[in-house]
């Protein structure tokens, strides 16, 4: 996905609570991962969804947002499911 449509989709601009950079740069680190779970999960590869499950379980992804990683994994599954 181009850079400009990663910020679009993460833009503090939009959510009209003012611009910050850094909570845009953070929710661009998460969209990508989430992005790269589900290609893993298309793919079957073992390996990046266990490392990426891993991932969103650190304390880097907590410091990044305050979703939870287990709903998170469980709503990409079924999001997979009705495809």
């Amino acid at each position: 996905m181009p850079a400009a449509k990663v910020l679009a989709r993460v833009s503090s601009k939009r959510l009209d609570i003012g611009y910050d950079p850094y909570i845009d740069l953070a929710n661009a680190i998460v969209c990508l991962a989430v992005d790269d779970y589900r290609i893993a999960l298309r793919q079957g590869d073992d390996a990046e969804i266990e490392a990426l499950e891993e991932w969103f379980h650190s304390s880097w992804f907590e410091m990044l947002t305050n979703l939870d990683p287990d709903l998170l994994i469980r709503n990409l599954k079924a999001e997979l499911k009705e495809v």
